[in-house]
């Protein structure tokens, strides 16, 4: 039995919705297909709850992978470990989003032009991977997530994948 199916009871197709929705998100705001369809997603709180859900569970269940099951392969490692960092990335992302645009107290600085739909997004995966270069800066709560992204992306990066890495099935040798 697979960690999704274990976790959450045999609903395989809220497994697969999650992995659609992350992927319409991650097209959204990198390609925008259609324009204005990200600010239109974020107005609307019902399809907000939705993609936070979505990201959530994509989360939680890949990182459970990752400590409990064993990798097959190489190629589902990796496969998964991308899918686990773009879900907390576009996790955090919509989080600096939510601050931004249903607070007053609370987002992000940038001395350039800023579009919270769009770079919101941008400053997750610079925060994530911990380069910080500095062209934005958070205030009010987003300073807080800062920190928690931070420090989760040095979790799962090192520690998260380092299980997954001791428990990679050895490939069998051919004789």
């Amino acid at each position: 039995m697979t960690a999704h199916r274990h976790i959450i009871g045999g609903y395989v197709i809220w497994f697969r919705i999650c992995r659609v929705l992350t992927l319409l998100l991650l097209i959204g705001v990198t390609w925008d297909p259609v324009p204005g369809f990200l600010t239109t997603v974020m107005k609307n709180d019902a399809a907000v709850v939705l993609v936070f859900a979505a990201l959530l569970t994509m989360t939680v269940i890949l990182t459970y992978d990752f400590l409990t099951r064993t990798q097959r392969d190489w190629k589902q490692l990796i496969g998964k470990y991308l899918f686990l960092l773009i879900a907390i990335i576009l996790l955090f992302g919509m989080f600096y989003v939510f601050l931004e645009t249903h607070t007053t107290d609370s987002g992000l600085r940038s001395q350039y032009r800023y579009t919270p739909e769009r770079d919101a997004f941008y400053y997750s995966a610079t925060t994530y991977f911990m380069v910080g270069l500095g062209d934005y800066s958070p205030y009010g709560a987003a300073k807080t997530l800062t920190a928690i992204e931070a420090a989760i992306g040095n979790v799962v990066n090192l520690v998260v994948l380092a299980i997954a890495l001791t428990r990679l099935k050895p490939a069998v040798q051919q004789q």
